[in-house]
């Protein structure tokens, strides 16, 4: 398939991509093809397509149109996410709002299925800049994608564009034995991520800190019976605490 014109109302995305004019799409899915909305005041969005063989003949272009009743009730401006250590942020802004009702955020994988993860309610009528915000707390690890399903009051609906981001596998940590008399181990899912390591005494001193290379095996020993926190701080300044009992 191939993109003659662009829409005249918004913009075309592909499998998460932006689509440009003559783009060819090998292996065409109607499901990847998206489009977000620009402007407002208008019930139609239109753009052409082509269909290329084998042998490189292309077809006469024709119209896609798509038509609705009445001018969206939302005008979405923007619709963003974002990776934040093992959650993703999502942000959107309206700038104009008519009997709008909810947005419903969805997750996907491949495109095709989607995952109601919650609502949030819309300011309903606006003529200003609106902020939201969702806050997915348990992302898949990988390529997560994210739409928008924006409700009217009266049950219409359309989707945003679509936002991707790639979620790096869950860090996860622990340590053992606990209660622990003289060497401790620490277990983490990426020695990579972690920057340092620290034990801190229940009134907040450092008693401990690991050099430039953190270990998976510490002495304590020297350390005073009592309990402990172990605080393993990522590259990107996450924190992950444990409470540890030193006995003799």
């Amino acid at each position: 398939m191939v993109i003659t014109t662009l829409a005249d109302h918004g913009v075309l995305y592909y499998n998460g991509q932006p689509v440009t004019t003559n783009q060819q799409i090998d292996n065409y899915d109607p499901a990847l093809m998206q489009i977000k909305f620009t402007g407002s005041g208008y019930n139609s969005v239109k753009f052409q397509y082509a269909y290329l063989d084998q042998a490189g003949a292309v077809s006469p272009p024709v119209d896609y149109t798509i038509t609705w009743g009445s001018p969206l009730p939302v005008t979405l401006v923007s619709f963003k996410a974002k990776a934040v250590e093992n959650a993703v942020e999502l942000s959107w802004v309206t700038t104009s709002e008519t009997n709008s009702d909810r947005f419903q955020v969805q997750r996907s994988q491949d495109g095709k299925a989607w995952t109601v993860l919650g609502d949030v309610t819309a300011k309903g009528e606006s003529k200003a800049s609106e902020n939201y915000a969702y806050t997915d707390r348990q992302p898949a690890a990988g390529n997560n994608l994210y739409r928008l399903k924006m409700i009217d009051r009266d049950g219409s609906f359309a989707f945003s564009s679509i936002s991707s981001v790639n979620v790096g596998t869950r860090f996860e940590s622990s340590i053992y034995p606990n209660p622990v008399a003289d060497k401790l181990n620490i277990k983490v899912s990426d020695w990579k991520k972690v920057k340092e390591v620290g034990i801190y005494d229940l009134k907040g001193l450092k008693v401990y800190r690991s050099e430039n290379t953190p270990s998976a095996l510490i002495d304590i020993t020297n350390l005073i019976p009592g309990m402990y926190i172990i605080r393993i701080i990522e590259t990107d300044g996450s924190e992950h605490n444990h409470k540890m009992i030193h006995i003799k």
